[in-house]
């Protein structure tokens, strides 16, 4: 339920908005290659399954790795997690939280594989925070939030995801964000259609 006292919903993703995650595909590169498995085999496995699914299983991926090395995919992936999660989160993420806290309630909506986006959140400090995972569409999940909130604010670094929520809800104001050290989506961030602000960092501070 809405905190009363609150004015408002910010609804933040979570890859490439709050958490580092060209960094943190970095690190696994490194990881595997130091157990067998090259970068390029690492980065063609990778691509090959983002191209043919919707939203990315890394427990096929963990099956394909697993036939090339005896190590345990899983084990390396939560190793780096743990040992360096909290360095993924971007500088200005905390001070963003702590200047709306007080009057917005705050979700993380991401779009992922649910066992390794719990243990991102888990590990970068972000496990008690309310959260979707959804392997499908953003708008199912969000529509279930209009009739509590009277503003709503999204954040999200892909174009499609802003295109698609206000299309849907367009009294959602919504914020394109490219991170400049990590434009992963550049090429197609650059056909956005539908954001009400583009934005390079979390830099700013929302008003109701």
């Amino acid at each position: 339920m809405p905190n009363t006292n609150h004015c408002g919903l910010i609804i933040c993703d979570f890859d490439h908005t709050l958490f580092d995650t060209t960094r943190f595909v970095y690190d696994l590169e490194n990881a595997f290659e130091k157990v067998g498995i090259s970068k390029n085999d690492f980065r063609k496995i990778r691509s090959e399954l983002k191209a043919k699914q919707q939203v990315f299983d890394f427990n096929e991926m963990a099956s394909i790795l697993n036939n090339k090395s005896s190590i345990n995919p899983h084990e390396v992936v939560q190793n780096i997690l743990k040992t360096k999660a909290t360095e993924y989160i971007f500088d200005d993420v905390s001070t963003f939280i702590k200047n709306h806290k007080e009057n917005f309630d705050f979700l993380i909506l991401t779009q992922g594989d649910k066992n390794l986006q719990l243990q991102k959140l888990k590990y970068s400090g972000f496990k008690n925070f309310k959260t979707i995972i959804t392997k499908s569409s953003k708008i199912t999940p969000l529509a279930k939030l209009l009739l509590k909130y009277d503003h709503i604010y999204f954040i999200d670094d892909k174009a499609k995801h802003i295109d698609d929520i206000k299309t849907s809800f367009p009294n959602v104001i919504t914020y394109l964000l490219k991170r400049p050290q990590d434009e992963l989506y550049g090429k197609n961030d650059q056909l956005v259609k539908k954001a009400d602000f583009k934005i390079q960092n979390l830099n700013f501070e929302l008003k109701c």
